[in-house]
């Protein structure tokens, strides 16, 4: 009993087998066309200090198909991580990663891509974010009083422009 059992089991997967292999070609996806294909980096232009952000990789351009795609983007400036290395396949259309800011500077990003069967391109879209370090309002203060006394001792339209502009930003944000 055992060992009929064992043979209609064998027989079943070699059927399956069979059938799987023998399926007409057009029944396969094919491959999609990516010679106009691209990819680009979405994020945002400014971020606070310390501060977690997402960096989307978008695709464009690809016909119908199965595809895929590597991606490398070195970030230099102090984000964290230094470098994304990934990959994605159809359908999906987009990846998303979380990168975290530096306490100050900005983060500039250097990718390329690499579709299956095309030639490695640059990556397209933002490529930096500045961060953005709060300042207290004592700072912006004496900012401004010093501008108020610069102006005061040379009373010239640049010294007049710096003193306002310190006060706006004071009156603003504090």
């Amino acid at each position: 009993m055992a060992n009929s059992n064992k043979k209609a089991i064998w027989a079943l997967i070699i059927i399956g087998a069979l059938i799987f292999f023998m399926q007409p070609e057009d029944k396969k996806e094919a491959q999609a066309d990516v010679n106009n294909a691209q990819i680009s980096r979405t994020m945002p232009s400014t971020i606070g200090a310390n501060t977690p952000f997402t960096v989307t990789y978008q695709t464009s351009g690809i016909g119908l198909g199965s595809w895929g795609v590597l991606i490398e983007d070195s970030i230099s400036g102090g984000c964290s991580p230094s470098s994304i290395n990934t990959g994605f396949l159809s359908p999906q259309s987009s990846f998303n990663i979380q990168v975290t800011a530096p306490s100050s500077g900005s983060c500039t990003f250097n990718g390329k891509y690499l579709f299956a069967s095309s030639t490695e391109k640059q990556m397209a879209g933002t490529s930096s974010i500045s961060i953005i370090v709060p300042v207290s309002c004592t700072d912006l203060k004496s900012s401004a009083l010093n501008k108020i006394v610069s102006w005061s001792v040379n009373p010239s339209s640049e010294n007049r422009v710096a003193a306002l502009t310190a006060i706006s930003s004071w009156a603003s944000n504090c």
